[in-house]
């Protein structure tokens, strides 16, 4: 997704799709069918924003510049970004 718009600082909901890994060591052609990206939604406030991808936090600490459960998301796996409000 090319991403018109700065959301560093901001509050958003990310729709992005993930990649899905198989959690047994092997499996036979048949087994692996229901196999399929996985659509989902990343809520958090946006801490970095380049070309290729954004960084959203999903915690907050009571000192805004701390943060924890960074997710790194690229943006050609990103639907939509939506800014919201979640935090006070």
């Amino acid at each position: 997704m090319e991403v018109d718009r700065n959301y560093k600082g901001l509050e958003v909901k990310i729709e992005w799709i993930d990649s899905c890994a198989s959690n047994i060591e092997w499996v036979l052609n048949d087994e692996f069918k229901d196999y399929s990206p996985v659509q989902v939604d990343t809520f958090g406030k946006v801490v970095k924003q380049t070309d290729e991808y954004i960084v959203v936090a999903q915690n907050v600490g009571k000192n805004p510049l701390e943060y924890c459960n960074l997710m790194t998301i690229p943006l050609g796996c990103v639907k939509s970004i939506n800014e919201i409000t979640i935090l006070n």
